[in-house]
């Protein structure tokens, strides 16, 4: 049976040295985490964009809403880190115990209200709009827009695709990883199964407040994704190749961020195996 080792976090044990060490080890994973990332993110992507073009922008805003996209890349990235079996990928970030299946479990009660409200209100407008768009035809678009691949307008595939990957990326992790129960390394511990949903939260309580300030950029971070998406805005990236960059990296930063937090809870969370 698998238990703590409960002198994983005493002492310096989180520190902000270790930081430099988390980037070097996150870098290599999230390079061999690429060509699967890209595939997975592109075939999400398609979904979305077909929901939002034949069903309207409310079924493709509940389905980034309840994507588990990000629960799936941390798999991988636990997967290329040699901390999860390659079998064990759909079933650690989708299956009975996952975070995916726990959300409302993990997201704090503010964080779920707050969240809620805003989501329902975005909801109320969109499926206003589509029912516009259904009465007056509109709605079902079942051609492809074709013109999508004229040369001047190929730029909005690109951020048609980031944009897609992007709300699935941003909507649940906002309410797991910037306003969780856990620290974001715990869940990525939990779903590379190196610990329990139980043990997780006993490592949490017992987490002091340096800890927590060391370990604070990993909420942070997410706001980076926020600003690139900013920039982005702000060169119209409809017409500005370096917008469309920005949004690329947006999302590319996203699987850096689960490559950082997998190798935070692989050098964070010992575990030793007792019969």
């Amino acid at each position: 049976m698998a238990i703590i080792d409960q002198s994983q976090l005493a002492g310096p044990a989180v520190t902000f040295g270790r930081w430099p060490g988390w980037i070097a080890e996150a870098i290599p994973v999230a390079v061999r985490v690429l060509p699967y990332f890209f595939s997975l993110t592109f075939f999400a992507a398609v979904m979305a964009i077909t929901l939002l073009l034949v069903v309207g922008k409310a079924a493709f805003h509940l389905f980034s809403l309840a994507s588990p996209l990000v629960f799936v890349l941390i798999a991988l990235c636990a997967w290329k880190s040699g901390i999860l079996p390659g079998g064990a990928v759909v079933r650690s970030s989708i299956g009975p115990r996952s975070p995916w299946r726990r959300f409302f479990k993990i997201a704090t009660p503010l964080a779920l209200v707050i969240g809620g409200v805003l989501n329902l209100i975005a909801l109320v407008a969109m499926i206003g709009a589509d029912a516009i768009a259904w009465k007056s035809g509109v709605l079902p678009r079942i051609a492809f827009p074709m013109e999508l691949l004229d040369p001047e307008k190929r730029t909005l595939l690109v951020i048609l695709y980031t944009t897609a990957v992007e709300q699935q990326l941003g909507l649940m992790p906002l309410f797991v990883v910037m306003g969780g129960r856990l620290e974001p390394f715990l869940i990525a511990a939990v779903v590379s199964r190196r610990i329990t949903w139980d043990e997780a939260s006993k490592i949490q309580s017992s987490l002091t407040k340096s800890e927590k300030f060391c370990l604070g950029p990993m909420r942070l971070l997410v706001l980076g994704g926020v600003c690139l998406q900013a920039s982005a805005r702000m060169l119209d990236a409809t017409s500005n190749w370096l917008g469309v960059v920005l949004l690329l990296m947006s999302i590319c930063g996203w699987l850096f961020y689960c490559s950082l937090i997998t190798v935070a809870s692989k050098d964070l969370v010992c575990v030793k195996n007792q019969e």
